[in-house]
């Protein structure tokens, strides 16, 4: 995953720079939601 995103921000350093500040806090807002969703999971399938 980490090699995944380290080739990603190496694709990314033609790009305009809001362009990777975009795609930078994108990636976090999904690593955050995917946390998210599943800690939901654990504690659902606990109950």
């Amino acid at each position: 995953l980490f090699e995944f995103v380290l080739k990603n921000i190496g694709a990314l350093e033609g790009l305009p720079s809001w362009i990777q500040n975009f795609e930078f806090w994108w990636l976090i807002a999904l690593v955050i939601a995917v946390a998210i969703i599943l800690s939901g999971v654990r504690i659902i399938t606990r109950q």
